[in-house]
Formats: C-alpha cells, structure tokens, sequence
C-alpha cells in the first residue's frame, strides 16, 4: 500500500478500477456523489414515493456524465411482508440484508449507476420493479422543465 502515496488522485483511481470489482467501485462512487450533491443542495432530477400516508421514499435519481444514479433509502419490510414480495432474479437487493431485533428485514441506503436491469423498490405498502427507460423519460422531462419530476408509485393492492 505504501507504493500507492505518491499516486495522484487520477493514477489512484485508475488503479482502482482496475483492481476492485466495477460493481464495488460504480456502488462506492455512486454513495459518495449522493453524498456530495445532497451536502451542497443539488437536487434530484427524479423522487419516488409510495402512495401510502407515510410516503415511503422509494429512490432519488440524479443525471451524471457517468449515468444515472440511483438512490435507494433504507428499506425495512415486516416478516409478513417480506414473504410476500417476489424479488427479480439478479436484484442485487438480497445481498446486504440484516434481521432487525424485532423480525424485520433491512437493508442499508443504497447508491448505484443505473443499468438497464429493472429497478427494483420496496418498502412495507410498495414492490415491484420500474423499466429503466421510464426513469431516463421523466428524467429527460426534468431537465427540460428545470425541476424535480415527482412521481407516486401506486400502493399494492395485496397491502390492504
């Protein structure tokens, strides 16, 4: 590690990509410009929300020279619900999941560069999956407008 100190910024990150695993490295740049855009107040081009009274944040995206990036909060489904939801083959949701002392499935925020793999959302009244070219449509939308598209995505009717 110590031959890596006198890299500058640039042969460093070459050098990451190139040894980490891309997914790893999209992931952890995807978190970090999440974190500096909401740090210096840029906004979202796109918000997602479930139709509950509670509004469930589903996911934020921003449009990057690199891509889309997507911008999913902590999800907590109850046992019951999380029995209930059908997750997509290749999700990637599956992977970091905790049990909560109480039962309840969680997963941490998660940022990422949006591929052309469905979106999946969650949270306790809401699943399903979004196409990727309906994001990139509302999100076309907001940069010709110059505001924030916000979306409701529509309670399941198995939710009650």
């Amino acid at each position: 590690m110590s031959d890596l100190l006198g890299l500058s910024l640039s042969d460093l990150l070459g050098f990451l990509r190139e040894h980490w695993d891309a997914d790893a490295f999209n992931d952890a740049a995807a978190a970090a410009y999440v974190k500096q855009a909401r740090a210096s107040g840029v906004r979202p081009q796109l918000s997602y929300r479930c139709e509950s009274k509670r509004h469930c944040g589903l996911f934020t995206a921003w449009n990057t020279p690199a891509g889309v990036i997507l911008a999913h909060p902590k999800i907590r489904l109850s046992p019951v619900r999380f029995e209930a939801v059908t997750w997509p083959s290749g999700s990637g949701r599956l992977r970091d999941v905790r049990i909560s002392p109480n039962g309840a499935t969680v997963w941490p925020p998660r940022a990422y560069l949006m591929t052309s793999s469905p979106v999946v959302i969650a949270c306790e009244h809401r699943w399903g999956s979004f196409d990727p070219s309906g994001i990139r449509d509302s999100i076309a939308l907001a940069l010709r407008t110059g505001h924030t598209v916000k979306r409701v995505a529509p309670t399941d009717s198995a939710s009650g």
